[in-house]
């Protein structure tokens, strides 16, 4: 649409000796709707710019330095939260969750008898939570345990991530009679 815009305003620029009328007819047969035409022709004559002026509105909070720090603030860093950035940097906890990247979860089930649908998903924020990984992981994964290792004995071998580790999992685990291995710092 923009380049719609360049091009009648060029037109408008280049050929005084032409009506308004006819440069309309001009675009209509090339297919543009002829109230668009006369639109743009109205911007041209009120001295708007071809193209549209960045809108107004409420200035950023994190701007090119302040945002690289906000991000190296929150990469790979176990236990902090949120609230704890919003403090650090001066805004609400809203903003900080508003200007992290999105994470993304993958989930898969290896064994010798096997591979398990990968399990991919967003989360935006810090980390996975232990409510994420028995809600959206272990029980995904569950239908693959029991069609392919239904009488046998497993273990869960997560990465490093806390949510793995955390009480609900454990619990959850003991009652499913799941083995998880131990986290080792």
């Amino acid at each position: 649409m923009a380049d719609l815009h360049k091009r009648v305003y060029s037109m408008l620029g280049q050929n005084n000796n032409l009506k308004n009328n006819d440069i309309v007819k001009h675009f209509v047969q090339e297919g543009f709707k002829r109230r668009t035409i006369y639109h743009i022709i109205k911007r041209y004559e009120i001295g708007l710019p071809a193209e549209d002026l960045p809108n107004s509105g409420r200035p950023t909070s994190f701007k090119g330095k302040s945002l690289k720090r906000l991000q190296n603030a929150a990469t790979n860093r176990i236990g902090v939260s949120q609230r704890s950035l919003g403090k650090k940097f001066g805004v609400t906890q809203s903003n900080i969750h508003y200007n992290l990247n999105k994470l993304v979860l993958v989930w898969l089930g290896l064994s010798a008898k096997g591979i398990s649908i990968p399990y991919i998903d967003g989360t935006k924020g810090l980390a996975i939570t232990a409510d994420i990984c028995i809600n959206k992981c272990l029980s995904k994964r569950r239908s693959f345990i029991e069609e392919h290792h239904a009488g046998d004995e497993y273990i869960f071998w997560p990465n490093l991530a806390s949510s793995h580790y955390a009480h609900k999992n454990s619990t959850m685990a003991s009652s499913t009679k799941h083995q998880i291995r131990t986290k080792r710092s």
